[in-house]
């Protein structure tokens, strides 16, 4: 009878620690996923670093663009009717610098809307990026508190373990 009772007790250590592995295994799976996991969110995180660095860009070039639009509609806007006409130009040259003018702020017009885009796509991106960096930081909580399991698992199964 102690000897059955004994190759019970054997046979229950013995499932204990086919649990404890399996538990560990489990845990160090679900690590190694973590840590692909974190691999595909750092690749996402520098696109959008890239297309946050380039929206940025687009924004100053846009920003350029409309400073020399505000400077010739200012050179434009500055010149009378009365200049042009004691000017001795040809009115069909008058008409011209209209035409110029009206094109001018049609660009100052698309340029403001560039900007706009520009800036909402930007924060949309930074957004995303910080969503992002959020996963990644919880992905990395995650596999430490595996670890930590993986460690308790591991110092329960040695317990366990007959010597």
């Amino acid at each position: 009878k102690l000897l059955q009772s004994k190759q019970q007790e054997t046979a229950s250590i013995q499932r204990d620690i086919d649990i404890l592995t399996y538990q560990i295994n489990r845990a160090k799976l679900n690590i190694q996923a973590k840590e692909l996991e974190i691999k595909r969110l750092g690749s996402d995180i520098g696109k959008k670093e890239v297309k946050i660095l380039t929206l940025s860009e687009r924004i100053e070039r846009e920003q350029d663009s409309l400073e020399e639009l505000l400077r010739k509609t200012r050179d434009q806007d500055t010149i009378s009717l009365p200049e042009v006409v004691l000017s001795g130009e040809v009115f069909s040259d008058f008409f011209v610098d209209v035409d110029a003018f009206r094109a001018v702020e049609e660009a100052l017009h698309d340029s403001f809307a560039n900007i706009r885009d520009s800036k909402s796509q930007t924060e949309v991106e930074k957004t995303g990026l910080t969503k992002k960096r959020n996963t990644e930081i919880d992905a990395r909580a995650a596999i430490e508190s595996e670890k930590r399991t993986i460690e308790s698992k591991e110092k329960e199964k040695k317990k366990c373990t007959p010597r």
